[in-house]
C-alpha cells in the first residue's frame, strides 16, 4: 500500500484515471436526450449526456460546469439527467461531493446508461429514476501506469483505496454490507432498471421519455472517444493522444466528425496505430 506522504515515483500524470471500460461504450447511446419535462415542474435541469472530465473534444462534463448550474439554481430543486459511459475519477467524486452538499431536492434521472464515474455521480440523488431499459454498472477502478516494479506497487495501492473509497459510497446509498458491493465491483456488474431498484442503487423504474439527437454524429462521436480510451490504454499521454487523433482527422482537437464515414476511418487508422505500438 502506498504512503501517502511520500511521493510517486515516476507515475505519469494522466495515470490515475477511472477508464471507462469498452463494455459501457458499447452499451451508451451517444445523442441520447431526455424531452423537457424539468421546466414544467419548475427545476432546474443538470445534464450529464457525455463522458466526464476533459476529453478529446474539450471539457466532458466538469465540476466547474455542474457548479455554475447548482449557483444558477439558487437552491431550487434540480433534475441532474445521465447518459454517460463514466470517465475521470476525480472529476466524477467532485460532481457527486457538489451535488450532495446543494441544499435543494436532487432527483437524478438515468436515460441510456450511468457506468463508472457516472453511476457514481448518480448516488446524490434524493431520489434516483431510472428509465425503462437503462443501464447502471459499476466497477472497480483503472489505470496505466509506467515506470518499475515499485511504482507499479504504489499505483495498485491507490486503485484499492479508489476501490474502498467508492464501494462505501454505494454501500451507504444502497444499504448494502460492503463485502456484497465490493463483488459487484470486481465483476465489473451492470444492472438493468428494475435490478437497480432492487439492489438499492436507484429508487424506481419510469417510462423515460427520451429523444435521440443526430445519430450519424452521435455515432461518431462514440467511436472516437471509444478510440482515445483505447489509446490511453496504450500508455499514451493526453497531449499525445490529442495530436494523434488530431492528425487522423486532419482537423484541430476539439473537432468533432461530421459523417459516420470518417469515424470508420478514423477506428481503423487507429488499429494500425495500436498494432505498431505494440510491436
Amino acid at each position: 500500500m502506498h504512503n501517502a506522504a511520500e511521493p510517486l515515483r515516476a507515475v505519469r500524470a494522466d495515470a490515475l484515471q477511472y477508464l471507462p471500460p469498452d463494455t459501457a461504450f458499447g452499451r451508451w447511446q451517444a445523442g441520447l436526450t431526455l424531452l423537457d419535462t424539468a421546466r414544467a415542474e419548475d427545476r432546474t435541469l443538470i445534464e450529464i449526456l457525455d463522458v466526464i472530465g476533459a476529453d478529446f473534444f474539450g471539457e466532458g462534463v466538469t465540476a466547474k460546469t455542474v457548479q455554475q448550474r447548482l449557483a444558477e439554481a439558487n437552491g431550487g430543486a434540480i433534475d441532474v439527467v445521465i447518459n454517460s459511459p463514466g470517465g475521470d475519477y476525480f472529476e466524477g467524486l467532485a460532481i457527486r461531493s457538489s451535488l450532495a452538499a446543494y441544499g435543494g431536492d436532487v432527483r437524478v434521472r438515468v436515460l441510456g446508461i450511468a457506468a463508472s464515474a457516472a453511476s457514481v455521480i448518480a448516488m446524490a440523488g434524493d431520489r434516483i429514476e431510472m428509465a425503462e431499459g437503462s443501464f447502471m454498472m459499476i466497477h472497480n477502478a483503472s489505470g496505466v501506469t509506467f515506470g518499475t516494479a515499485d511504482d507499479h506497487r504504489d499505483v495498485a495501492g491507490i486503485l484499492d483505496g479508489f476501490d474502498t473509497t467508492m464501494a462505501g459510497i454505494y454501500a451507504r446509498r444502497a444499504e448494502q454490507p460492503l463485502d456484497k458491493v465490493q463483488g459487484w465491483m470486481k465483476a465489473e456488474t451492470f444492472f438493468g432498471a428494475a435490478e437497480a431498484v432492487d439492489a438499492g442503487l436507484a429508487d424506481v423504474v419510469t417510462d423515460g421519455q427520451m429523444a435521440e439527437e443526430n445519430e450519424v454524429q452521435a455515432r461518431a462521436v462514440k467511436a472516437v472517444r471509444r478510440v482515445e480510451c483505447a489509446l490511453l490504454r496504450e500508455g499514451m499521454s493526453r497531449a499525445d493522444r490529442r495530436s494523434i487523433l488530431s492528425e487522423l482527422k486532419g482537423g484541430k482537437p476539439g473537432a468533432v466528425p461530421n459523417a459516420e464515414p470518417v469515424a470508420g476511418d478514423l477506428i481503423a487508422s487507429v488499429r494500425e496505430l495500436i498494432e505498431t505500438i505494440r510491436t
